[in-house]
């Protein structure tokens, strides 16, 4: 259909400019990674219920962790959420038959989804931003408290979500 075409379309975009989110925070571009990520972000719109998207994220965070010399920078908020719109494009589009035209309502619950994790990937990059570079006496307990209360929130937003749309 169509509609699987522009979501198979935006999935490529999304590995593609969180790849080159890691290229920009490293300042160059590295054409032929992002052509590997590309084709291999066309494999797994194709074969969507396949492993295909997980080498694609895996191949993403590898470079990002190799290219770029922290978390802090505000291009890991744009790599998370290529990667974040790319699992969740995939991951649709391998629960539902290739021909199925998806209900506005299903969409709206998954991009409701994604933002709560978006929402709570800012959350916890904010924190480490703020704690980057200083040496804050108990920061590991401090990081723990974050992270478990972001936990929190998210698994209550969703929650929420789910039995507003009646568990769907």
């Amino acid at each position: 259909s169509g509609q699987r075409w522009g979501l198979g379309a935006l999935a490529v975009v999304a590995a593609v400019g969180a790849s080159a989110s890691a290229g920009f925070a490293d300042g160059h571009l590295p054409v032929v990674l992002l052509l590997v990520v590309a084709l291999l972000a066309v494999v797994a719109v194709v074969m969507a219920d396949s492993y295909v998207a997980s080498v694609v994220i895996a191949v993403v965070v590898v470079q990002w962790f190799v290219e770029t010399d922290g978390a802090a920078s505000a291009w890991s908020l744009a790599a998370a959420t290529g990667l974040v719109v790319f699992h969740l494009l995939v991951a649709l589009m391998a629960v539902t038959p290739s021909n199925a035209i998806v209900a506005a309502p299903v969409l709206v619950r998954w991009a409701r989804r994604g933002g709560a994790v978006l929402g709570a990937t800012v959350a916890v990059w904010g924190a480490a931003a703020a704690l980057d570079g200083r040496s804050v006496p108990g920061s590991v307990a401090l990081v723990l408290v974050a992270l478990v209360a972001l936990t929190g929130v998210v698994v209550a937003v969703c929650a929420r979500s789910t039995a507003s749309s009646g568990s769907r």
